[in-house]
């Protein structure tokens, strides 16, 4: 554990040599968080280190246009691949109700089977989070970079928007359930198809 934290130390530090050239802003900004880190006796793990990307400047912070398009470019890959990894663990946790409705037997078993299936619950959770960041990266960029066809498909991810392909809504009949619209969005690319949701429908 100690020598990943090391080579993601090495990475950062690489990163942020880089970005003191083309966002010199930043500079300032890390100055005053390397004294209150020196202040502090509390030691700051490489993974919580902020990045200080685009999106996460005030907007007093000069940052040049280009690179707000580069991150903007990224967190709508980041968003669509979230919402993909989304979709697939509802199908993985749809799937493994149905396994465990229908063979697992006894307390021991169901409890095994339960945990799995909050295993995949997690990983939701967590992706879920990580497209909503990404929503809001984008909502930050997106003024300045005067983008906004990217709203008419990544839409706010709401708790009852994460939902299976084939739950419906309390009190709806069968038949006429409401499809969530994170089952309809299909791409970074107009042309692109998604093939897991053909499958799952």
């Amino acid at each position: 554990m100690q020598e990943r934290k090391n080579a993601l130390q090495r990475k950062i530090n690489v990163w942020m040599a880089v970005q003191h050239l083309y966002m010199p802003a930043v500079s300032a900004i890390r100055a005053r968080e390397d004294q209150e880190a020196s202040d502090s006796t509390v030691e700051r793990a490489p993974h919580d280190l902020p990045l200080h990307l685009p999106s996460s400047l005030s907007e007093r912070t000069p940052c040049a246009l280009k690179l707000q398009e580069y991150e903007f470019r990224l967190r709508e890959a980041q968003a669509y691949e979230a919402l993909e990894d989304v979709r697939q663990h509802l199908r993985l946790r749809t799937h493994m109700y149905k396994c465990k409705d229908k063979n697992v037997i006894g307390q021991r078993a169901n409890t095994r089977s339960q945990n799995l299936i909050n295993r995949v619950q997690s990983k939701v959770n967590a992706s879920a989070a990580t497209y909503t960041r990404a929503r809001n990266a984008l909502t930050k960029l997106s003024s300045a970079l005067g983008e906004h066809l990217w709203r008419t498909k990544l839409l706010a991810l709401a708790p009852e928007d994460i939902r299976p392909l084939k739950e419906g809504e309390a009190g709806e009949l069968e038949g006429k359930r409401k499809l969530s619209w994170i089952w309809k969005v299909v791409g970074i690319t107009e042309d692109s198809e998604d093939k897991g949701v053909q499958e799952g429908m």
